[in-house]
């Protein structure tokens, strides 16, 4: 998986009790995508494993670090 390419400047805001970040990232294949960042929250992640012992992760883009990484899934702690 490549990399997106950031596109414009941060807009930052506050929403209800966390502030947010707003990103722009085009992908290799020239489509743009806007993210909204949270900063504060609660997560949790899972250390799955198969059957004979493999990690599960996922891949994917995160706009924050701007990278394709290979993770833990998880997610927002309700």
């Amino acid at each position: 998986m490549k990399n997106w390419k950031r596109i414009g400047k941060d807009k930052k805001y506050k929403f209800k009790y966390r502030q947010m970040i707003n990103r722009s990232f085009k992908t290799p294949d020239g489509r743009i995508y806007d993210f909204d960042l949270m900063t504060g929250l609660d997560v949790v992640c899972i250390f799955a494993l198969t059957q004979d012992n493999k990690v599960v992760l996922a891949r994917q883009f995160r706009p924050g670090p701007e990278l394709a990484l290979d993770e833990l899934p998880g997610g927002k702690i309700d």
